[in-house]
């Protein structure tokens, strides 16, 4: 960070501005941003230019720095953005001045209503409404900062929180937040990871806070933070304009992402990738949640009926990938291959880079009449791994997973077998599915003396209203390092929606209602209270059940049966649960017997050792 400079009054001091000209306003191959004093920005991205706020002049206090765009220096300007009616961001002459070059006007409520009276090209937006101006989209966000109720000068009107606003901005670089002048909001705390945030850091009641721009600033680690509303208006004795970014240095994570501007300097974005996390002790860099994908294929197809047909299916994955979601965890079990080969389509139409995606299936273990027939276990993997990478239309899949526990089948045989896919190439990593801790550290510890590959990752059975895995399997994977992605992380739905709603999952899926129809009672007192703490945060009940797992150190497997249903995965990988709500959503919890495969694959018992179970209908023939 530049070194802050503070004049005989101490207040911190911008550095020096640097002049915008007419030559800013032209097209340009990339996005850039300016700060322009106090709390106005401009975007110029590719040929389309944004003012926010500005006051150009007009203004009625004394200032620290030489203003950086000349009203005479204004170029063409798509759009003019503003927050609210205070006079150091609402400038009647200002506007006036650029009208005639301006192509449209956003606003929210009274500021609106003002704006119409003076006969500028207004739009008056409500909160969340989205707009475009030229190549940039954009929506209103909340803001309270309706101070004038407390003051008997402006007691004209009530001040509603809807005549206030923040912006966000989407661009081809990247996305550019501006909350605006307001308090710290909770939903602030629940916004898709900005790329950019233009950020008031300011001291004041009725601005953010220092301790709550710290609160924000970290809930958004990678979001670079450009600081405005600082060090230009000569006000000492206000504190909205008096902040010092060095204050932030020791409080905020990433500090290097501090961007301290004179007024005029371009800011240039570059591309972001969103946040990834490395999975286990992998090199797979994975999104917080992963896309289940079972319920993806033609609904004729497999043991389920309420699955999605491609173009549902594609819809929904495509959501997933604009929202930041990279790992995708599918079977040749789902609706008999249709979900490895709706992904690999999707892949290949989208023309997705295949290294930015990881690719999670699995391989059940023989069946009988395999056995019988000589089939070696090399062979069978080997049969099922290629058939998997025909469907998903890729040379490897990066996670390949043992959909349970083989006890036909000596567990040396299986390791040794997906040991040499690995050094074939065809499979990065190696994980296993439905099995106990006892049988998931022996198999590791036998991969590890003979040199071989072991499990990298372990899904199994893990929500608010099963935890069996927490007795002994947890602190297993913590042990050898394993990345944790539990399936059914709603269970079945049931932690994404208050009882009362019926979808068409919940009438047709038996098999869920065999798993979680004898503990209703003891677990819908933990669903009252996930949908308690929902209400209390603004948030969804997906998201409290999904950053629960977060929490965990998870990367819980969810899938979704619409794209509106992605925005609550994203919302829960923003979302914080601090201890005691944890605790508080812990504390209800009974012991539960074991149900789903791992009830039914047993030793001696396994659908696997008996030659007439027909693998279709396994799931079905359970409710």
């Amino acid at each position: 960070m530049r070194t802050i400079e503070k004049n005989a009054k101490g207040q911190a001091v911008a550095p020096r501005s640097v002049p915008i000209t007419k030559k800013e306003f032209e097209m340009q191959d990339n996005t850039r941003i300016y700060w322009l004093g106090g709390g106005a920005a401009m975007i110029c991205s590719h040929g389309t230019n944004i003012l926010i706020d500005p006051m150009l002049e007009g203004f009625d206090l004394p200032m620290l720095i030489e203003n950086p765009l000349p009203i005479d220096e204004v170029g063409k300007v798509d759009g003019v953005c503003i927050t609210h009616i205070d006079n150091d961001h609402f400038s009647k002459r200002t506007l006036h001045d650029i009208k005639d070059r301006t192509g449209t006007m956003i606003a929210p409520g009274y500021v609106a209503d003002v704006m119409k009276e003076e006969q500028f090209p207004v739009q008056k937006k409500e909160i969340w409404e989205e707009f475009v101006i030229g190549d940039v989209k954009g929506h209103l966000t909340p803001a309270r900062h309706n101070w004038q109720n407390g003051s008997s000068k402006y007691n004209f009107r009530h001040w509603e929180e809807s005549d206030y606003c923040g912006y966000w901005f989407e661009t081809k670089e990247g996305t550019i937040w501006m909350p605006g002048d307001s308090q710290l909001l909770d939903c602030h705390m629940t916004m898709p990871d900005p790329d950019v945030i233009l950020f008031d850091f300011a001291d004041n009641e009725w601005h953010i806070t220092l301790d709550g721009a710290i609160r924000l600033a970290n809930t958004y680690p990678n979001a670079d933070l450009i600081c405005i509303h600082w060090g230009s208006v000569d006000a000492p004795n206000m504190t909205p304009f008096n902040g010092n970014p060095e204050t932030l240095l020791d409080r905020v994570v990433n500090p290097e992402r501090i961007h301290v501007l004179g007024a005029g300097e371009a800011f240039v974005m570059k591309p972001k990738k969103e946040r990834r996390k490395r999975l286990g002790n992998t090199e797979l860099m994975v999104s917080d949640v992963c896309l289940g994908c079972m319920g993806f294929g033609e609904p004729d197809h497999g043991q389920h009926q309420w699955t999605l047909g491609y173009d549902q299916t594609k819809a929904i994955l495509k959501a997933a990938w604009m929202a930041g979601i990279n790992f995708f965890d599918t079977a040749p079990a789902y609706s008999d291959g249709d979900s490895e080969a709706f992904i690999g389509r999707f892949l290949k139409e989208e023309k997705i880079d295949r290294n930015d995606v990881v690719l999670a299936t699995k391989f059940f273990p023989r069946t009988f009449d395999e056995i019988e027939r000589g089939i070696s276990m090399k062979e069978h993997i080997e049969t099922n791994l290629n058939a998997s990478l025909k469907r998903l239309q890729s040379e490897y899949v990066d996670l390949y997973i043992l959909h349970m526990w083989d006890y036909n089948t000596p567990i040396e045989e299986t390791l040794c077998a997906l040991n040499d896919l690995v050094k074939a190439g065809k499979v990065r990593y190696i994980g296993i599915s439905n099995a106990y801790a006892w049988q998931v550290a022996m198999a590791n510890t036998i991969a590890t003396e003979r040199g071989w590959t072991p499990f990298a990752s372990i899904q199994g059975h893990y929500n608010l209203i099963f935890r069996e895995e927490e007795r002994e399997m947890i602190d297993c994977a913590k042990f050898f390092g394993m990345g944790i992605t539990p399936y059914s992380s709603l269970a079945a739905g049931r932690l994404a929606r208050n009882k009362k709603v019926d979808t068409k999952r919940l009438e047709l899926d038996g098999y869920a209602r065999f798993k979680y129809g004898k503990t209703e009672q003891i677990d819908q007192v933990i669903i009252d209270r996930e949908e308690e703490i929902a209400n209390r945060l603004h948030v969804s009940m997906t998201a409290v059940a999904l950053a629960w797992l977060i929490a965990k150190g998870c990367v819980p497997i969810a899938g979704a049966t619409k794209p509106v249903q992605i925005d609550a995965m994203k919302e829960a990988s923003k979302l914080y649960l601090d201890q005691e709500t944890i605790d508080y959503l812990d504390e209800l919890y009974v012991p539960h017997v074991l149900v789903g495969v791992m009830a039914q694959n047993k030793k001696g018992s396994s659908p696997f050792s008996n030659k007439k179970t027909d693998m279709k209908k396994l799931e079905k023939s359970k409710h």
